[in-house]
């Protein structure tokens, strides 16, 4: 019997989410060939709410699909609770984006013909979780987010704050480990903005996710723990963000670093 305490390095890998390793990517448009990320290296440790910040065209959502695994690098290892993604077969990819991972993508993406509730639903159905505790725990989570009133309803008939809501409820409903949020709040009033981050910040509490924040927004920033800001496609400074700090003084750090 082994009685030796896990060795430091051991400690540390197990603290780790998320690490990408010199990850490039380049799209083809026609003949042109542009680069979206140019060698990035990050690592995020569990339970984190870490933001990336940039100006258009900076790499930031292309950064976002390569940890969904819904897109692939070039070149670069993207590294989830320890398990390097380029390792995983087509099926235990999206068996990891199924039971793993919850996106809140920019367009929303809900089916038009389900109803609100089906839609955040869905998750569920397709992962074989639609249980009672399950559905219990969409209808606290649509409660939350003020969405009670319009579940039997379907996305058209539904405004862009209330979409984007329902998007937000869908990705959180299976309580993921690592969940990928593409300008969560950028079609939200200040009301439901502060309703979303009070329900990531209540899921970190339980210990249960690690949050990446893609965001031009500083007054979304500013709920992260640490900033990172992206520039042509490379990393190019970090910062914690201080419990003083409103949205200025954030807004002005990262300039530093982006400029």
């Amino acid at each position: 019997m082994n009685d030796r305490a896990p060795s430091a390095a051991a400690n540390l890998s197990n603290d780790i989410a998320i690490q990408v390793v010199d990850a490039h990517k380049t799209y083809r448009r026609g003949s042109r060939l542009i680069p979206a990320l140019a060698g990035v290296n990050l690592t995020v440790r569990r339970g984190e709410i870490v933001a990336i910040m940039g100006a258009s065209g900076s790499g930031k959502s292309t950064l976002l699909h390569l940890l969904a695994w819904l897109d692939k690098p070039d070149q670069g290892s993207i590294i989830i609770h320890g398990r390097n993604l380029a390792a995983l077969s087509e099926r235990e990819a999206t068996q990891f984006r199924r039971h793993q991972v919850g996106v809140i993508f920019q367009q929303f993406n809900l089916i038009p013909v389900l109803t609100v509730e089906e839609n955040v639903l869905l998750p569920a159905r397709l992962a074989g979780r639609d249980d009672a505790s399950t559905r219990r725990q969409a209808r606290e989570t649509l409660d939350l987010l003020g969405l009670i009133p319009r579940l039997g309803h379907r996305p058209d008939a539904l405004s862009g704050g209330e979409q984007q809501r329902a998007a937000i409820a869908r990705a959180l409903v299976l309580r993921p480990a690592l969940l990928l949020a593409d300008e969560p709040t950028g079609n939200l009033d200040s009301c439901s903005a502060g309703q979303f981050w009070a329900l990531l910040k209540q899921l970190l509490d339980l210990g249960r996710s690690t949050v990446l924040v893609v965001t031009h927004e500083p007054s979304a920033a500013l709920q992260a723990q640490r900033v990172v800001a992206l520039r042509d496609g490379v990393v190019v400074g970090e910062f914690d963000v201080a419990p003083g700090d409103n949205s200025a003084a954030l807004a002005a750090r990262y300039q530093q670093l982006a400029s």
